[in-house]
């Protein structure tokens, strides 16, 4: 925990090699339990990120002010010191690829390997930032992420009307 926000991870593998996991929207740390028998070698630290499992921001903060990215590098900078990293690999899949690549940026010294499958954030998309820079649909998000059954009625509505092809609509509800 730093200044109200909640990093909740998962440590698992007997390994000596640390390996940071960043899981994808709506996925959880535990997506990665199955890298253990695979490697060995590895000492696994799976973080949820904020919105999943008990990851959390301050109650001021929220999805009306997103986390800044000072406050992702202190975040972690907590974790490294809890966990003593000074030597780690990351694998990220898809919105933790965007995380990932903060920690690229700042650690490459630090990185001895990097696995992205999917990531986000190679390229901007404007149709994210403009999403990501309004109060009101961030607020539309965090309700979508915390209570999906809504949004999954509307969703299986729209498909039955043809509003929306059944390949979209496999991608929506399923990711």
């Amino acid at each position: 925990e730093w200044k109200g926000f909640v990093l909740e991870y998962l440590v698992f593998g007997k390994g000596e090699h640390p390996v940071l996991c960043l899981h994808g929207h709506a996925k959880s740390a535990e997506d990665y339990l199955f890298l253990e028998p695979v490697l060995p070698g590895c000492k696994f630290i799976s973080i949820n990120l904020f919105f999943h499992g008990a990851s959390d921001l301050p109650k001021e903060k929220d999805f009306s002010h997103p986390i800044e990215v000072h406050e992702w590098k202190a975040i972690v900078e907590q974790l490294f010191l809890q966990e003593k990293l000074e030597e780690f690999s990351i694998i990220a899949y898809s919105l933790g690829g965007r995380w990932a690549f903060n920690l690229i940026q700042w650690y490459p010294s630090c990185i001895r390997n990097v696995v992205l499958m999917a990531p986000d954030g190679l390229n901007k998309n404007g149709w994210y930032h403009r999403t990501s820079g309004s109060r009101v649909l961030r607020s539309l998000f965090r309700r979508i992420v915390l209570k999906p059954k809504g949004f999954l009625t509307f969703l299986n509505l729209v498909r039955r009307t043809r509003l929306i092809s059944e390949r979209l609509h496999q991608f929506l509800f399923f990711h």
